[in-house]
């Protein structure tokens, strides 16, 4: 190995230009396709492009233009600016491709004139009775054989049920301080393109018409609704991956400055790596064609790992130095620590490709992106850093051409104080603390729990629910409803018929209100229009009496204008109801179902809305249920579904990793021992400080694998260098490269833990938890128990 390495060397030194031409094309062939990895934050992206909801959503777009609405809320200001303000934007909105339509009001005109056919037959029914009961008193043949004196007249606990005297025709609270308006966009909410231009529309409808008229410009304007708050989150989580990633370069940078204390050093250090990284991008393009809300964030993560291998190997390049020539020194640190970076690449590579067996996709290209990042990168510094080396070193002996401080002068004099050495007299101590860490961590470890408040996980959208659950709170239910459709108005009548049912006997627990288009097609019409034609006749005698003893205009009016009420059919219907129902090609039929207030917060409660929907055994098949709740739903029933053997999958990737490479099971059992403890520890932490799992941060666990086992590899690779002689004092040597590397990764994680994205911040909370604990594990713990497995026997 030691020859071929040298060889390599001497290859570099005769065709350095070449070798470097080669290099600078892959960076300069990269950056194209780097430029068009697209950025997809949005929780649909990381579900399976054919999965069932994903298809459905599709197909809900296409048909219908997404589930849910873009509110505004107007308020602060007399109630005919606010009417005045809403027809506006009702009138403006038509012209913008982005909006299908604008619900403020409700079209009573149409429900005024066919008012008692919306009565419940038995209403209908008994208004009639009351009516022909009056009638007959009125009458002056009419004899009471009993001598009964008439009871009054009354029909106010009819009106009563419907309100007919405190309807509004807008959406307002009842104070009407607030107008809603809810506007249908025409494209998905996961689009971030047509969010954009949605948004960019709708600021621009509210700035024109704020600006005819000086009683417009106080109203104050509040957006919100299942559109408003996605587009938030998903901007939300770009800003955090682009300037969270470019803040993790800036203090790595800083960093590595001042532990070597030369500009150079970076230059050596990151140019392999910023090849790798940049070519594993261009690949991720490629094979994938973009990045989502998981993979996004790699770059500081793949950053840190592959600062790893520049650090180990350059450490111990200047460790070389000081007792062998350069090119001696670049092939020992090459063969020795290189092998062992390649080693722990390998395996942390192995851990990721592991993840890439499931068919959650955000698992999948997380492992893709994560493996080859790690591959690329460690083979791009195994191969590149010694031309960096080459080349500084012909540079520096060139006659004319200076560079200020050689290598030789910043050799790796650091003093590691000999800190094992000092603490080996506390090593039983530290056992006895080994157990008590144990039994912590064992009992905190069992109260890990998964959070099942999605709310938990978003970003500054959690703001905009206040407004949201206001408009709730007006309208009476969710604005953020699941669509089924279904090509057969039959099956969407039943289905309307059941669940109808099913919420007037309380046997639904999570669904509290259904429409479609049957909802608003008056039942027993034939029975309805003979009641209503016979009240016609009566009125034609006694309007004046009957009016007298109703007393109440609002009613009459009503009664009167239902007197010309013909059968209502769907095509009678006002445009504004069959467009919520209808596609616009009038093939696909729309049921909305609305949960309760808040589940949506709530997954299992949203699981058992799902379930209530798909109740109907028999129909099952003949119709399909859109909306962002079957999105949420759908990726937790896959992680918990393929979690186990994932985790068992990565485990035997890195097992059989680590098998090949050492053939030792003394190794494999250090190795696997430090690990496993360092995620017990993990698990006992997070129990202790309350820290769940959610949706986001089960990613972590593949992660926090790969990057666990790579500091306990080269401590192994170390002590098999030097036969397991003075264990302690190899430690001391490598400590201090291990807490370097460590921290460079770590400074990814912990710039993650900043997102103001909580799903985001979680991953970095976890993983950085994760990394500290094994980080432990290797470095305070592992050392007490070494002399079980090696002699403490002084090498030269």
């Amino acid at each position: 190995m030691l020859a071929i390495v040298k060889k390599y060397i001497n290859f570099l030194e005769k065709h350095s230009i070449f070798c470097l031409f080669i290099a600078l094309s892959i960076i300069f062939i990269s950056i194209p396709f780097i430029l068009k990895l697209e950025i997809k934050p949005s929780f649909q992206d990381i579900l399976p492009d054919n999965h069932s909801s994903v298809n459905n959503i599709k197909k809900l777009t296409e048909k219908y233009g997404g589930e849910g609405f873009f509110i505004v809320g107007l308020q602060n200001a007399k109630k005919k600016h606010l009417i005045e303000f809403s027809e506006k934007i009702n009138v403006m909105s038509k012209s913008y491709s982005t909006i299908s339509y604008v619900f403020h009001r409700v079209d009573f005109d149409f429900f005024e004139k066919n008012f008692m056919m919306y009565l419940d037959l038995a209403d209908l029914e008994e208004v009639e009775k009351r009516i022909s009961q009056q009638v007959a008193n009125l009458n002056p043949l009419y004899v009471d054989l009993y001598n009964r004196s008439p009871s009054p007249f009354t029909i106010d606990d009819i009106i009563a049920k419907y309100d007919v005297n405190n309807y509004n025709r807008y959406l307002m609270d009842e104070n009407e301080k607030i107008l809603i308006c809810l506007l249908k966009p025409s494209g998905s909410p996961n689009n971030i393109a047509f969010s954009q231009q949605l948004t960019k529309d709708i600021d621009e409808i509210i700035h024109s018409i704020k600006s005819e008229k000086p009683e417009f410009k106080p109203i104050e304007v509040q957006y919100g609704g299942l559109y408003y708050e996605i587009f938030i989150d998903n901007i939300e989580i770009l800003n955090n991956i682009y300037y969270l990633s470019l803040l993790s370069i800036i203090i790595t940078t800083i960093v590595l400055l001042l532990y070597y204390r030369r500009f150079k050093s970076l230059v050596i250090i990151l140019f392999p790596l910023i090849i790798g990284i940049l070519f594993n991008f261009a690949l991720a393009q490629v094979i994938i064609g973009n990045l989502n809300m998981l993979t996004g964030f790699l770059s500081g993560i793949l950053i840190g790992l592959g600062l790893d291998f520049g650090i180990h190997i350059y450490s111990r390049y200047l460790l070389e130095k000081q007792s062998h020539p350069w090119k001696e020194a670049l092939a020992l640190s090459l063969v020795n620590t290189g092998v062992a970076s390649l080693g722990g690449a390998l395996t942390t590579a192995a851990a990721f490709y592991g993840i890439t067996i499931s068919k959650f996709k955000g698992f999948t290209e997380f492992g893709i992106i994560a493996g080859n990042g790690i591959l690329l990168t460690s083979f791009s510094i195994i191969l590149f850093f010694p031309l960096v080396i080459v080349i500084y070193e012909r540079l520096s002996h060139l006659p004319g051409f200076k560079i200020k401080g050689t290598l030789n002068q910043f050799s790796y004099k650091k003093k590691t104080g000999g800190f094992y050495k000092k603490f080996r007299f506390n090593f039983t101590y530290i056992k006895v603390f080994f157990l008590f860490v144990m039994g912590f961590s064992v009992y905190f470890a069992m109260q890990v729990r998964y959070e099942n408040d999605f709310s938990k996980i978003k970003g500054k959208s959690a703001s905009l629910r206040t407004f949201t659950h206001t408009t709730e709170a007006i309208l009476g239910l969710s604005v953020k409803p699941i669509i089924i459709m279904s090509s057969n108005l039959e099956v969407i009548d039943e289905l309307t018929e059941t669940y109808t049912k099913n919420i007037n006997d309380n046997t639904f627990q999570m669904m509290i209100a259904c429409q479609s288009i049957q909802s608003f097609i008056p039942k027993d019409q034939d029975k309805k229009l003979a009641i209503i034609k016979k009240l016609k006749t009566t009125y034609q005698s006694y309007n004046k009496k009957i009016d007298a003893e109703i007393n109440n205009p609002l009613f009459i009016s009503l009664i009167r204008s239902s007197f010309k009420s013909k059968k209502i059919t769907i095509d009678e219907l006002p445009q504004e109801i069959r467009d919520q129902f209808i596609s616009k090609d009038g093939k696909t039929f729309f049921l909305i179902v609305h949960g309760k207030r808040h589940i949506y917060r709530y997954i299992p409660k949203l699981q058992i809305l799902q379930n209530e929907i798909e109740s109907v055994k028999h129909l099952n098949g003949q119709f399909q249920a859109a909306g962002i709740t079957y999105i949420l739903t759908s990726i937790q029933k896959m992680i918990q579904e393929e979690t186990p053997s994932i985790l068992i999958t990565t485990l035997l990737c890195v097992f059989f990793t680590i098998l090949i490479l050492f053939r030792k099971l003394k190794d494999i059992f250090i190795i696997f021992f430090t690990l496993s403890f360092g995620l017990l520890m993990m698990f006992g932490f997070m129990g202790f400080a309350s820290i769940r799992f959610n949706l986001l941060n089960m990613i972590a666990m593949p992660i926090i694998l790969g990057i666990g086992v790579d500091g306990v590899i080269h401590i192994c690779h170390r002590l098999n260098e030097f036969k397991g002689n003075a264990s302690h004092s190899i430690m001391d040597q490598i400590v201090q490269v291990i807490l370097l590397s460590s921290f460079t990764t770590a400074i990814g994680l912990v710039t993650l833990s900043l997102a103001s994205y909580t799903g985001l911040q979680s991953i970095g909370v976890v993983t950085l938890i994760g990394l500290i604990s094994t980080l432990i594990s290797s470095l305070f713990f592992l050392p007490a128990f070494l002399n079980w497995f090696y002699s403490e026997k002084k090498s030269k």
